[in-house]
């Protein structure tokens, strides 16, 4: 047997305290992943699946210090962004200048083996007020990150959609596991409380589970 371990939303180099539903979004992380690499020490996973929002600041000098951070955690990972990582034009760049060794690829989504298990990083995009699909948020959308994301509204592109049929057939015969940052499905209401935050799910969630079927 062997593990990984799934880390999500970290939000690293952060320059101020928050909180997301019961999630903390704070400067104190550093010494969270200190505390996280005596557990991983114990844990001895094969890897870490690190799905986004991994830096909570849109510089480049933030994703760096979020690298060096999961760097400090002692184990092989790989890497994801979320809607914190990629909101500018060089967010992606930055990204990819920063993350480059963990990287099977040099790509912000891709796939690899290990082992038994066949996995799919995907990278959806921003969905502006038109409709249309962009790699970067909009202005409104992007100034209110820290407060709410009711505004915000992705999709994966339609060449990531074939890349990954593609890819899945291709490993036809292995198990999958296929990792996003975003909720392909709405939070449903049985799990909704007062003061919810919801940060949106995938707008063409049916385009991807057809692929899936």
């Amino acid at each position: 047997m062997w593990r990984f371990v799934h880390l999500s939303d970290p939000h690293l180099a952060s320059q101020r305290d928050g909180e997301w539903n019961n999630r903390f979004l704070c400067t104190m992380m550093p010494g969270v992943m200190a505390c996280l690499r005596d557990d991983l020490r114990a844990l001895a996973p094969d890897f870490i699946l690190a799905t986004g929002d991994i830096a909570s600041q849109q510089t480049r000098q933030a994703m760096f210090e979020a690298r060096d951070l999961m760097d400090g955690l002692g184990r092989p990972y790989y890497p994801m962004g979320g809607n914190h990582d990629f909101v500018l034009q060089d967010s992606r760049a930055w990204f990819l200048e920063a993350f480059a060794s963990h990287l099977p690829a040099p790509s912000t989504y891709y796939s690899f083996t290990h082992k038994d298990l066949h996995f799919c990083v995907l990278d959806p995009w921003w969905k502006w007020a038109g409709g249309a699909l962009h790699e970067v948020s909009e202005a409104a959308a992007a100034s209110e990150l820290d407060k709410g994301l009711e505004t915000a509204r992705w999709e994966l592109p339609p060449f990531q959609l074939q890349w990954l049929d593609a890819d899945l057939e291709a490993h036809a015969g292995a198990p999958t596991l296929i990792a996003l940052h975003y909720p392909v499905l709405p939070i449903p209401e049985r799990m909704r409380r007062p003061g919810f935050k919801d940060g949106g799910s995938l707008e063409n969630s049916a385009e991807f589970l057809d692929v899936l079927r």
